[in-house]
């Protein structure tokens, strides 16, 4: 391995590709860690000299033209400026900014792209490769060799830039703005270049839209032995399909194997309508009537396109709309109750984080929508249809037949095997977003409808249980002390208690018992409902089949793709086991089949949890219902504040008349007892068991003092809890 060149501080890297008339290197900087690329003049063999102008002109052209899609040209550094290479030939060398992500030929030869290149990657081409177009042509300049090899990328935070490189064949018009030279690469040449008539500008129209059509489909519009008969295709034609026997078939639409949505499908047919008019005077223009479309118009078109993805989540298909001005959420679901068959009236509509559409007030920028049939039967058995591509279908339909075909079917075949791994990779992964806000979704409507109902409710039971509990102990307590003061309070009980019979009524008229018995047993529904919950919840985190499928599917795809770089290779036909890529592609739809039936058996219990919830709804609401209608009816019957005083007062009059009573009582045998004659009671006392009497008497009157006593003390203190329970019962009842 040969040692790579120093000069000074500048190291030769590698070699990058060829230009028209040199080479192209990458050097380092060992300092300032710069990379340029350095074009320099082949000497061997040497140019003519028409070459060699070409090549000065190259060189002006790019040190005069600033412009971010067109490569940039640096000061040489002065080192490499006196090395042999860059003034050997006698001619200036190129110092270009270096583009790490290499040309575009390299990125579409890969296996992942052998079907077109990825939608934003083909929007930000053709936005970048027209501007740089719009610039030459401004300053009357024709590349006239726009090719993938020509336009390298540069890697970026945001996004990728991909800049026009080789201006060797360009060239500024003369005052009669046509040439004659049959130059550039005739896969790309304009067919005014082919049959070697003048051309203009346009012709680099036509490359431009080769380039477009191969970045959308992998593949060139126009076989090799279509193109001495180009100028007879019709305008509306953009591609033309080789059959057997030199036989060939007209398209005016891409193929069905490509990555763009159908919204940019249709608008880049219409572009290429007008890049590839074989007629060089109307091409890049469409007149309809008075209206007059350019091909700047439907690139700007292009660039300003909105979508809306709408996911079908029990179809498991995705629809694509354009987001207008005149696109409401109304006019949305029309347009796929017209595609789908669901009614407007069933659709679900809702984005990644479970909100539903209805919320965004506007649409106007790019969107990816879930939807969802709301009658959706769960007891259904879905048989998924996979959209498959003709040729897999035709491979898979005939095997044999299918081995014996050329070399050219057998690597279209493995293209479009890479391509419908990679759209039903695409879709698993929409499948669980999809199931994922789904899930969402019902946990946001739970939370909402059903646990904070249930709190609600909940709180207002145990609040009116926590009342009614305080009412019982209260009455219970209040008659027991009535009992023990009042021998005959049975008897008496309705005359001295004239609210007595509506206090003992209360419970019965407000049928709290059965209330109560009722709201148990919702919130044992409720508890059970929550625990569904708790299960889908954990079912959709853990859930290993869609990401173990995915896995399957990726390494499918890799397989298919190693063996489809092996086929690139052969150019004859050969003995390639078809057999092995039919059973890959059987084994594809088994996973996908897999997919389905464990998301549609998650679907079936998440419906079946739904179902339950919206009607243990109506339930919940009417037990909130009687709850409030409880409420109010004991703030008639018992727990206004008015009334309960009422009932305190009663009972604490009665207690306040006997104690006065009992204290009269005493008061007047204490009396009567001091007023006999002072020798009675000495005669009465004289002996020693009137001694005994007379302390009994003492010790009887202190007891009764004391029992006096006691009872005013338990008085004040159920007087102080009557005053808090009175607070309880005002903020209770407002």
């Amino acid at each position: 391995m040969s040692e790579k060149r120093k000069i000074g501080p500048w190291i030769e890297s590698g070699y990058l590709g060829h230009g028209t008339f040199g080479m192209v290197r990458l050097w380092y900087n060992e300092h300032t860690k710069q990379q340029i690329a350095l074009k320099t003049c082949r000497n061997e063999p040497p140019l003519s000299e028409k070459n060699r102008e070409r090549w000065r002109q190259e060189v002006q052209f790019l040190n005069h033209i600033n412009h971010p899609n067109i490569i940039k040209t640096i000061e040489l550094p002065p080192e490499l400026a006196q090395d042999e290479l860059t003034i050997g030939s006698g001619l200036p060398a190129l110092c270009m900014e270096y583009c790490e992500g290499g040309d575009l030929r390299k990125t579409l030869c890969t296996s992942d792209n052998c079907c077109g290149l990825k939608e934003g990657m083909i929007i930000r081409v053709c936005e970048d490769i027209a501007s740089a177009i719009e610039c030459l042509h401004k300053a009357k300049i024709a590349h006239r060799d726009l090719k993938p090899e020509n336009i390298v990328i540069c890697p970026g935070k945001n996004r990728n830039t991909y800049k026009v490189i080789d201006l060797g064949y360009a060239k500024q018009a003369d005052p009669s703005g046509v040439w004659h030279s049959f130059v550039g690469t005739r896969y790309y040449l304009a067919p005014e270049i082919l049959s070697q008539k003048e051309y203009t500008l346009t012709v680099d129209l036509w490359s431009f839209g080769i380039l477009l059509y191969e970045c959308c489909t992998g593949l060139r519009p126009f076989p090799p032995k279509f193109q001495g008969l180009l100028e007879n295709k019709e305008r509306e034609f953009i591609a033309v399909k080789e059959e057997a026997d030199d036989m060939f078939v007209c398209c005016d639409k891409l193929p069905e194997v490509n990555r763009l949505n159908c919204v940019l499908r249709d608008k880049f047919e219409k572009l290429l309508r007008l890049l590839l008019d074989v007629n060089p005077l109307r091409r890049g223009i469409l007149t309809i009537e008075t209206e007059t479309i350019s091909w700047q118009d439907c690139i700007r078109d292009i660039q300003n396109t909105k979508v809306v993805e709408v996911f079908s989540i029990d179809q498991r298909k995705q629809y694509v709309y354009e987001i207008t001005l005149h696109l409401s959420l109304s006019e949305l679901k029309h347009r796929i109750e017209k595609d789908t068959s669901i009614p407007v009236r069933d659709q679900e509509l809702f984005i990644h984080d479970g909100s539903d559409l209805s919320t965004i007030n506007t649409i106007n920028d790019n969107l990816t929508v879930f939807m969802f049939n709301k009658v959706f039967d769960p007891k259904l058995n879905i048989l998924q249809e996979n959209d498959v591509p003709s040729t897999l279908a035709d491979m898979l339909n005939d095997p044999d037949g299918f081995s014996k075909r050329s070399v050219k079917c057998h690597k279209e075949v493995y293209k479009h095997s890479i391509f419908f791994i990679q759209k039903q990779i695409a879709n698993t992964v929409s499948l669980i977003r999809g199931r994922k806000a789904l899930v969402i979704r019902l946990l946001q409507w739970s939370r909402e409808e059903f646990t904070l109902r249930c709190e609600k409710v909940g709180q207002k039971m145990t609040e009116l249980k926590s009342v009614v509990s305080f009412f019982q102990q209260s009455l219970h307590t209040d008659l027991k002390i009535y009992e023990h003061k009042h021998p005959a309070w049975e008897k008496c009980v309705k005359n001295d208690l004239m609210d007595f019979e509506a206090w003992k009524q209360v419970e019965k008229k407000m049928n709290v018992e059965k209330i109560f018995e009722e709201a148990q047993k919702i919130f044992q529904r409720r508890n059970e409902l929550q625990a569904k919950i708790t299960t889908i919840k954990n079912n959709e985190r853990g859930s290993k089949t869609s990401d173990s499928s995915r896995q399957q599917l990726n390494k499918r795809a890799n397989e298919i793709q190693s063996r489809y770089e092996e086929l690139k290779t052969c150019v004859k036909k050969v003995d390639y086991n078809i057999g092995s890529l039919r059973e890959t592609i059987k084994m594809v739809l088994k996973e996908v089949e897999k997919i389905n039936e464990e998301f549609y058996n998650f679907l079936r219990q998440l419906l079946i949890l739904r179902k339950d919830l919206e009607i243990f709804i109506p339930d919940l609401n009417n037990l909130n219902e009687k709850m409030n209608e409880l409420r109010q009816s004991m703030q008639q019957y018992c727990f206004f504040s008015q009334w309960q005083h009422t009932r305190q007062k009663q009972i604490w009059d009665l207690l306040s008349v006997f104690s006065e009573n009992e204290e009269k009582k005493e008061k007047k045998d204490s009396m009567s007892y001091e007023k006999k004659p002072a020798n009675c009671l000495k005669k009465r006392l004289s002996g020693a068991d009137h001694v005994k009497q007379g302390e009994a008497f003492l010790l009887r009157m202190k007891e009764k003092v004391s029992d006096v006593q006691s009872r005013q003390k338990s008085w004040k203190h159920q007087l102080e809890t009557l005053d808090w329970s009175f607070c309880q019962i005002d903020k209770f009842t407002g």
